[in-house]
């Protein structure tokens, strides 16, 4: 399985020269046809936010069949048979299929890659990962270095050196970036920016919206007006 985070130029080739024209068939279609045959999938991000997270991989990576991920060929088999069958509810089974695959594909490259995955380095931590837990759990919360750290079962100066070694993030952009991205969600939703400037942590509607403003480059209001 081959995955591009971002779009690259790229040329597959089989591995005996052939002849004739490239064609787009459906699964069924193609295979009364020899030849090589590639199943293509797109995942389409509707988050701001996304690629924060797709620049952390490289411009591609690949996952083998192997013995530690059987679910790389449980999951394709599942998309062979929706393709096969072409019932009503099997696009969208293949759609949720395919967000599962690129899921398990992420938790695969960063298990197969725990010193190269960039800011994504901070999930493989155990101790980093107990402070994180908190942020993600409760964003409104007050979070400062010294209750972080606290949660982690670290000095507060190991805990910022760790996190900072670990992620290249320091905690406090870590914890801007996770209450930016919920912020996105719910203002997208058309909650009222008051309403989304507590949820995520800020006593101020216009320091909430300072913030948000400088990390998308587009005002809080105007999201919610596109909800």
């Amino acid at each position: 399985m081959v995955i591009f985070p971002r779009e690259l130029t790229h040329h597959i080739l089989p591995i005996k020269p052939m002849e004739g024209e490239q064609k787009h068939l459906s699964y069924v279609e193609a295979q009364a046809i020899q030849g090589t045959g590639l199943l293509c999938g797109e995942v389409i991000f509707h988050h701001q936010g996304s690629n924060s997270l797709l620049d952390q991989f490289p411009p591609f990576f690949v996952i083998e069949k192997e013995a530690n991920n059987q679910w790389l060929n449980a999951i394709l088999d599942l998309i062979v048979v929706e393709n096969q069958l072409s019932q009503p509810a099997s696009k969208s089974i293949i759609n949720h299929l395919s967000e599962l695959l690129f899921t398990y594909a992420i938790r695969q490259y960063l298990e197969d890659n725990p010193d190269n995955s960039g800011m994504l380095r901070v999930y493989n931590d155990p101790k980093l990962m107990k402070a994180i837990q908190c942020i993600h759990e409760n964003p409104h919360i007050h979070w400062t270095l010294m209750n972080l750290s606290k949660e982690a079962g670290l000095s507060r100066t190991l805990f910022a050196e760790r996190f900072k070694s670990v992620s290249g993030w320091t905690p406090g952009q870590y914890l801007l970036w996770w209450r930016m991205q919920i912020a996105w969600s719910l203002l997208n939703q058309g909650e009222l920016v008051s309403r989304v400037a507590e949820k995520v942590g800020y006593q101020s509607d216009a320091s909430f919206s300072r913030a948000f403003s400088k990390t998308f480059a587009i005002s809080a209001g105007k999201v919610r007006r596109k909800a």
